[in-house]
C-alpha cells in the first residue's frame, strides 16, 4: 500500500488530520496489508502528542473487554501500548511505523484465536481483533462464547522504552 492509499483508507488528506480515535482504529483494524513505508509516510505529518493520547484511549477501550480477562494478552497489549506511546513521545516515527505494522499483522490479519459458540456448535479461528469484538457483542447479547487465545500469546513486543520525560516531573 502507498502513503496515498493509506490516507484514502483513513479518509484523510494529510497526516496532520490523523487526530481521531477512528483513524487509529482503521489503521490497526483494516483487513488490508499496509506496510512500514506507507505508515511512516503518514506518521511524518502526524502530531505525535495527539497520537499518543489516541493510543492510550484505543488500548484502554480494547483491553477493557478482553475475552476471559486473559492476563497474558492484556500484558502484551499493555506493552505494545507503552511502546507506541514511548516512540511517539520520542518522535521516533521509523520505529513507531515498524511496530504499528507488526502489531497490525498480529492483531488484525493473523488467525490466532479460536472462538467457540457451544450453543450453535461452531468454532472458528479468527484474529484477536475479531475475538475481542465477538466478546463485546456476546456481553451485550448475553451470549456465552469460549475463547482459546493460546496462539495469540506468541506475539513478543519489543521491550518497553523509557523516555526521558518518564524519568522526571515537569
Amino acid at each position: 500500500m502507498t502513503k496515498e492509499e493509506l490516507l484514502e483508507l483513513l479518509d484523510i488528506d494529510h497526516g496532520s488530520e490523523f487526530t481521531y480515535y477512528e483513524n487509529l482504529a482503521e489503521l490497526l483494524e483494516t483487513e488490508e496489508e499496509i506496510g512500514v513505508d506507507a505508515i511512516h509516510g503518514v506518521l511524518q505529518d502526524v502530531d505525535l502528542g495527539v497520537f499518543a493520547e489516541i493510543v492510550e484511549s484505543y488500548f484502554y477501550d480494547i483491553m477493557e473487554k478482553m475475552p476471559d480477562n486473559d492476563v497474558d494478552i492484556y500484558n502484551i497489549l499493555e506493552a505494545v501500548k507503552r511502546n507506541f506511546i514511548a516512540y511517539a513521545e520520542a518522535g521516533n516515527t521509523v520505529s513507531l511505523a515498524e511496530q504499528l505494522d507488526d502489531f497490525h499483522r498480529y492483531y488484525a490479519l493473523t488467525d490466532n484465536c479460536l472462538v467457540e459458540d457451544r450453543e450453535e456448535g461452531t468454532s472458528v479461528m479468527k484474529p484477536l481483533r475479531d475475538a475481542i469484538s465477538d466478546n463485546r457483542l456476546a456481553i451485550m447479547d448475553n451470549k456465552e462464547l469460549h475463547f482459546d487465545l493460546e496462539k495469540a500469546k506468541d506475539f513478543i513486543p519489543e521491550e518497553y522504552i523509557v523516555g526521558f520525560g518518564d524519568l522526571y516531573d515537569d
